[in-house]
């Protein structure tokens, strides 16, 4: 019953995502000028699903972009090194028995939870 329970919940969370309305076009219809050209580089460079609405409504306002392309990229590469800062954060935080902030180790003590192990430290 678990199961099934989570398989529809997962099912009804990716029907979200693949919303079109999500995906609307009109929704950067009143957006400036410059932020919309540079949030469509910015996108791009991610591989963001907001890049292709972004361009459709560049397009219907005949807006030329180009001179706000460079800004756009370094804001996309900003955005890139800071979600990897934040990945290595996160495999350094998992990675280590001891706490660097302090001179004191950290206790941690695993258990069974279910059908995985789960860790607590403190």
């Amino acid at each position: 019953m678990k199961k099934i329970l989570g398989i529809i919940t997962l099912s009804l969370l990716l029907v979200g995502c693949s919303n079109p309305l999500n995906r609307d076009p009109n929704k950067y219809a009143n957006t400036p000028e410059s932020q919309l050209c540079i949030n469509y580089y910015s996108a791009l460079m991610r591989h963001n699903i907001h890049a292709k609405p972004m361009r459709i409504m560049i397009e219907q306002r005949g807006i030329d972009c180009s001179r706000y392309k460079e800004e756009g990229m370094m804001a996309g590469q900003a955005a890139i090194e800071y979600r990897d800062r934040l990945k290595k954060n996160l495999e350094h935080l998992g990675s280590g028995s001891t706490n660097t902030n302090t001179k004191t180790p950290t206790n941690c003590t695993t258990r069974k939870v279910g059908n995985y192990y789960r860790t607590f430290c403190y």
